[in-house]
């Protein structure tokens, strides 16, 4: 079990961390979005990098709502939600690459996040203050094959030590077809985003999501795991484009 803490030699400690970022994982499309108000307005002329009013497989423009049936837990704690992503027609440069503002809904909350596509990569931004991570996760590198795997890696800081961590993001299926709450979508890729943890000469995965895009749509259908147990779902019930 050793190798697998680098901030505690306590499993719970360790199990905490990961809990962390399965929060971060789980939360498939917005994050906070705390600190990104530091980077420059960027106008919102509708169109991304390579002159696209839309990314193939996520659009951007301003009103464009998704709503999710959602679940989350394990066993006898799992409740449903519904969750309402909406975008505002707000761009920003993080990095000096341009992501779109949206937020999302349920019961419990509202959050506030940005996602782009940039260079052939899909991704959003992620950020978890209790860790002080803040970082871009791509979700889909279209530039990539199946069976290939596109990794990012990056740095966090835990209780004064310097975690090296990366998203290592394969491309499972494409142009597939997907059945999410009866409806039958076309033209879908499946990708599945680990989360991996350095340790010595070792990347250690302990979370992973499950993505399905839908061409001209966006995500479809999500899960988030941890140690092969599914903690968090979402299901595409509606969705309205934009302008």
């Amino acid at each position: 079990i050793n190798r697998f803490l680098y901030v505690s030699d306590n499993f719970s400690t360790y199990m905490k961390k990961a809990y962390f970022f399965l929060i971060a994982l789980a939360i498939t499309f917005t994050a906070c979005k705390k600190g990104v108000d530091d980077f420059p307005d960027t106008p919102n002329t509708g169109n991304i990098p390579g002159g696209a009013v839309n990314a193939a497989y996520q659009p951007f423009g301003a009103g464009a709502k998704w709503v999710y049936h959602a679940t989350a837990g394990i066993g006898d704690f799992v409740t449903e939600d519904t969750r309402t992503t909406t975008l505002n027609g707000k761009s920003k440069k993080i990095d000096g690459l341009v992501y779109y503002e949206g937020t999302t809904t349920s019961s419990t909350s509202t959050v506030s996040g940005y996602i782009g596509y940039n260079n052939g990569i899909y991704a959003q931004q992620v950020e978890i203050a209790a860790i002080g991570l803040n970082s871009i996760m791509p979700i889909y590198n279209d530039r990539k094959n199946i069976g290939e795997s596109y990794l990012q890696t990056f740095t966090y800081v835990s209780e004064g030590q310097t975690v090296n961590a990366r998203f290592n993001v394969e491309l499972l299926e494409k142009g597939i077809s997907k059945t999410v709450r009866g409806k039958v979508y076309d033209d879908v890729v499946h990708t599945r985003i680990k989360l991996e943890v350095n340790f010595g000469n070792d990347w250690v995965s302990y979370s992973a999501n499950d993505i399905y895009l839908a061409k001209g749509i966006g995500i479809i259908y999500a899960t988030a795991s941890a140690f092969d147990m599914e903690i968090d779902k979402m299901e595409l019930v509606s969705y309205t484009p934009g302008k």
